[in-house]
Order: C-alpha cells, then sequence, then structure tokens
C-alpha cells in the first residue's frame, strides 16, 4: 500500500474541529488520529472556522432502489423509535452546558432505510456524548470494540494519544448499514459539535460535507451494498432540501435530528440510472441558501 492509500485508510471524519467548541484552542489538531481507528471517507471537507467536517455518508453498490422511507427518529439510546414529524430547524444553539449524559452509552437514529432488489437496508448514526477528558480513553476503547466487531482492522486506540489531541465540546459519531438486518463493515467515525458547542460562524453554514460510506480508497472500493446512499450533514438553519434529477424528477430527503445534537443529517439513495443536477437547501421560512458545496451524486 502506498503512504497516500494509507492516508486514506486511517482516519477520523472530523478534521480540524480545534474551534468547534469556544474554548477550544485554534491551531492545526490531528483528529485523524485521535482513537486511532477508523477509514478515511473521501469526501468533500467544510472548513468554517478552524474547520468543521462533519458529514459521514455512504457508498453503497448499485441496484434498482424501489424505496426510500423517512426515517423514525430514535426516543431512547440504544435503538430506533417511532417515527416522529420534523419540525423546522432547531435555533443556532446556546452558550448553555447541558446536563452530561454517560459517554458510554450512545444514542442511535436511524437515518433512512429502503428495499432494492429485495434486499432491506438500513442506515444508522450512532452518537456518543460528549466525554471529559478523564473518561476520553474510556469512550475510545467503546467506540472501537465495537467498530472491529464488524471491520477487525479498525486500529485499537492509544491512551497517550488520546489524552494529548482530546478536544473538548465534541460528541462522536458512528455511521453503519444494516443489510437484512445485519450491521456491516465499512463504517464512519467522526465528530460533531455536541449542544451548546455551536459556535455562531458555524450555525450560519448550511451545510459541513457530504459523501458516501464504504469507499475507502481506489485499491480498496468496499463492499457491495444493495442500494447507492448518500449523506450530508446540515446546519441548523436548513428547514428543507431538494435533490433534482437528470430526468427533471425531484427528491426531498427529510433532515433527522440526532439526539440533541445541532447538526442534523439527511440520508437518501440514488435511484438507478439517474445523477443530480442540482441540490438546494432552504430555511424555515423557504428561503433559499447557499450550497457550500454539496455535489453526491452528480
Amino acid at each position: 500500500m502506498t503512504g497516500n492509500d494509507a492516508q486514506d485508510r486511517d482516519i477520523w471524519l472530523g478534521l480540524g474541529l480545534a474551534e468547534a467548541a469556544s474554548e477550544a484552542k485554534v491551531g492545526p489538531v490531528p483528529m485523524a488520529d485521535i482513537m486511532a481507528g477508523g477509514r478515511r471517507i473521501r469526501r468533500r471537507r467544510r472548513t468554517v472556522v478552524g474547520a468543521l467536517a462533519l458529514a459521514s455518508a455512504v457508498a453503497l453498490g448499485g441496484g434498482a432502489l424501489t424505496q426510500l422511507h423517512p426515517a423514525p427518529v430514535a426516543t431512547a439510546a440504544g435503538g430506533p423509535g417511532t417515527a416522529a414529524a420534523l419540525g423546522p430547524a432547531a435555533a443556532p444553539a446556546t452558550a448553555t452546558t447541558p446536563a452530561a449524559k454517560d459517554p458510554l452509552k450512545p444514542q442511535r437514529v436511524l437515518l433512512a432505510e429502503g428495499t432494492t432488489d429485495g434486499k432491506s437496508w438500513k442506515v444508522w448514526r450512532a452518537l456518543w456524548p460528549l466525554a471529559p477528558k478523564e473518561r476520553a480513553y474510556e469512550q475510545a476503547l467503546a467506540v472501537w470494540q465495537e467498530r472491529s466487531a464488524y471491520t477487525p482492522d479498525v486500529s485499537k486506540p492509544t491512551e497517550a494519544f488520546v489524552q494529548q489531541y482530546w478536544q473538548p465540546g465534541n460528541d462522536v459519531t458512528n455511521d453503519y448499514v444494516e443489510v437484512d438486518g445485519v450491521r456491516q463493515g465499512h463504517d464512519g467515525q467522526g465528530v460533531t459539535p455536541a449542544a451548546g458547542h455551536l459556535l455562531p460562524e458555524m450555525a450560519a453554514q448550511s451545510t459541513f460535507g457530504g459523501g458516501m460510506l464504504g469507499h475507502w480508497s481506489k485499491d480498496d472500493p468496499g463492499p457491495f451494498f444493495p442500494a447507492e446512499i448518500g449523506m450530508v450533514d446540515l446546519g441548523p438553519t436548513v428547514d428543507k432540501v431538494v435533490v433534482t434529477w437528470s430526468d427533471g424528477t425531484k427528491t426531498e430527503p427529510k433532515p433527522v435530528t440526532v439526539g440533541d445534537s445541532p447538526i442534523r443529517v439527511i440520508a437518501m439513495g440514488r435511484p438507478q440510472d439517474k445523477r443530480a443536477t442540482l441540490w438546494q437547501f432552504f430555511d424555515r421560512d423557504g428561503k433559499k441558501v447557499p450550497n457550500d458545496g454539496t455535489t453526491l451524486f452528480r
């Protein structure tokens, strides 16, 4: 494997979140190695006040997409809840610090599900709450233990590295896919600002990136999943997303709230033999907001 390929494979998605919390020190922080696990999803990253790169997304191999359902939102840690109507986008986070949550109890939210060529698939996000520094390594081990059961070559974190590069204000995210009820490998791990830690400059952004889960590098494209699915992490001002396809049809994937995170996410499948020609984002008043660079499915 070449040096570039190795770099593509050893990552944290959430690079450059040194300023995700207002108390964080500005400067280059190698978040790519914190917890020393995971894979690089080759994706576009967004830089805002210290670079906020958030969205995980999924690349799942071809097939005719026959169904895509809005995702029900989890109501308790550890599993999905019933479907719930999504209200207006959340207001920018305040400086109030919420009560601490158990960093070893992730909340899992179903982002999207569908059936393609007779196989069902689901896309999940696990949100591991902000861990204080004294428990950061404990959380890193817990995340690694869960992920390594499905992707055995994920590197085990070291305590020294986790402690050295721990950053306050961030939740940990893990996005993964189930096919016919079985969790697959080639997942994605990253970080996202915890509730109360999103800077106003960041809150003004419409999107923070997007990509496809499962593609690690040109030499290791990942497993073949029933459908190709993309994900985009959204700023709190975005209330609606409209995707126009090459045949003129449109899709409106529903933004999903994950726990109390100020960043919401959409997941959607690419219809067979179509490509996206336009991504549009709107606020709660129906006013168009800038597309900060989303080009999935083109």
